[in-house]
């Protein structure tokens, strides 16, 4: 748990899934990292992410990633397939004998 008393989640995968999932724990009070590409990521710090909350568009202040470098106390896996064996060899360093969610 982070200093805070929330729990530090790392969501790897910041597309569509990833991002509003990440949006959702994030406005639920937790310590939220998204993992992702380059251009999301850069977007993501520089804007914030962006969410539709019915007729307006919020932009929430999550920490946004390129790799994993912090160990978090849960790790969410959004990738697409073909990224699912990438995306676990990069995180596990940082991830030895955390939960892990796919």
């Amino acid at each position: 748990m982070s200093m805070t008393g929330r729990t530090k989640i790392a969501i790897v995968g910041a597309g569509a899934i990833g991002s509003g999932v990440g949006a959702v724990l994030h406005q639920a009070g937790q310590d939220v990292t998204l993992i992702g590409r380059p251009d999301h990521v850069a977007a993501i710090k520089r804007r914030g992410l962006l969410m539709q909350e019915g007729e307006r568009e919020v932009a929430l202040a999550v920490r946004a990633a390129e790799r994993l470098d912090f160990r978090p106390d849960l790790l969410l896996f959004a990738t697409k397939v073909q990224d699912v064996e990438e995306a676990c060899k990069q995180s596990l360093p940082h991830a030895q004998d955390v939960p892990a969610v796919m």
